[in-house]
């Protein structure tokens, strides 16, 4: 049986994505939101919900909807890609350079995720400016 698939949601989504604009319905009704309140935007309200849920269940608090927390929320394995743009790299060429198959096939869903993240915290831009080192064993 195929694991649901379900969009990374965080503080924007919704109103700077529309595109993800029902799903952040179903994460508020979830969430125990009342009909009036479930407006498929993820404001203050919503990154107040998830983090709370996630401080309940003892997952990561960082306010992002991604797959432990879709998981426990929903009772279920799921399966998480990222809907937002991915800049300038070039996710087909990261993905063709990992050697082992059994991960290139993961790596196209876990990969765009990872670069989310690193933009999000400013890791990239330490990068580009010299500030940040990586280091890969």
């Amino acid at each position: 049986m195929a694991l649901r698939r379900l969009p990374v949601l965080r503080f924007g989504d919704g109103i700077d994505f529309p595109g993800v604009k029902d799903q952040v319905k179903e994460l508020q009704a979830e969430l125990g939101f009342s009909s009036t309140q479930i407006d498929g935007k993820f404001g203050v309200m919503t990154d107040a919900a998830v983090r709370r849920f996630q401080q309940n269940n003892g997952l990561l608090v960082d306010g992002i909807v991604g797959g432990q927390t879709w998981s426990t929320l929903l009772g279920e394995p799921v399966e998480v890609f990222s809907h937002r743009p991915q800049g300038t790299f070039d996710i087909d060429k990261i993905v063709a350079s990992i050697p082992q198959a059994v991960i290139r096939r993961y790596a196209r869903d876990s990969v765009p995720l990872i670069l989310d993240e690193c933009k999000a915290s400013g890791v990239i831009s330490q990068l580009r400016r010299g500030q940040a080192h990586v280091a890969c064993n």
